[in-house]
């Protein structure tokens, strides 16, 4: 079932980005390491940057989930051939204590000012395309990422957040300052991060409740201004004997030309 959660990887990069840069020849230098200094704190990341670059070119930092790394996320998510593909750079933060503050755990780390540390980083040293600068993470990453949603919609392009909807403390105080693109995907089944919403249990303890996965679209549709009533399709199954199914619900047209799905 934590293979069945990595899945939805897979088609992430092609349903977030459109491909506008010139396609990349080969493969890039593989995964560097990186770091700036938050609050006089190094905090550190591993990077992968294509062959070839676009002169504008979209920024994806990938945020881990809990207990992991960088690394592991890089190696989990496939999305280096992809970034090879499509002229994206992709960007895997390591999280304090291997986590994030979300609104559930790792609360009074300042994520939010390493996320801005590292943007201003790769502005400074590759042709970043301000418009186009994405944050997508899995689990208590993903977590993180509705957080980024709430309060950077200003500097992010979109979120996509891959099994976490958001925490439950967290959305009286979000206030995103304009209509953001979100793209959720989440899974019925999921052992951990519950798809109706409530306590995150890891182990028997409770890690803190999120929204059920259709509140959490529904609060982004609303805020985007989007129809109350999504577009529901079925994607044909590229495993049709493993007993799992693909819906997409889409809600749209929205406001500042976002687009919000499930």
């Amino acid at each position: 079932m934590r293979t069945a959660r990595t899945l939805a990887w897979l088609t992430l990069s092609f349903a977030v980005l459109n491909p506008m840069v010139a396609a990349a020849q080969g493969t890039g230098p593989g995964d560097v390491p990186g770091h700036v200094v938050v609050d006089g704190q190094t905090r550190t990341f591993v990077y992968h940057v294509p062959a070839a670059l676009g002169p504008q070119v979209p920024l994806i930092l990938v945020f881990h989930g809990h207990y992991m790394t960088g690394e592991q996320q890089s190696k989990m998510t496939h999305l280096d051939p992809v970034a090879d593909a499509r002229g994206f750079i992709v960007v895997y933060p390591n999280g304090i204590r291997r986590g994030w503050d979300d609104g559930r755990q790792n609360k009074g780390v300042d994520d939010l000012g390493f996320l801005h540390a590292m943007i201003a980083w790769f502005l400074k040293q590759y042709p970043i395309d301000r418009k186009r600068i994405y944050v997508t993470g899995f689990s208590n990453g993903a977590t993180f990422s509705e957080v980024v949603g709430c309060t950077q919609a200003n500097t992010i392009a979109a979120i996509a957040p891959v099994s976490g909807p958001m925490s439950a403390d967290i959305e009286p105080t979000c206030h995103p300052s304009r209509p953001i693109s979100v793209l959720a995907i989440d899974g019925t089944k999921d052992p951990l991060v519950p798809y109706g919403g409530g306590q995150v249990m890891i182990a028997g303890h409770a890690r803190g409740a999120v929204l059920s996965a259709q509140a959490n679209v529904a609060f982004w549709a609303t805020n985007a201004h989007c129809p109350t009533t999504p577009h529901r399709t079925t994607l044909p199954p590229l495993q049709p004997t493993d007993g799992t199914s693909v819906t997409r619900e889409g809600y749209g047209p929205c406001a500042g030309g976002a687009n919000v799905e499930l």
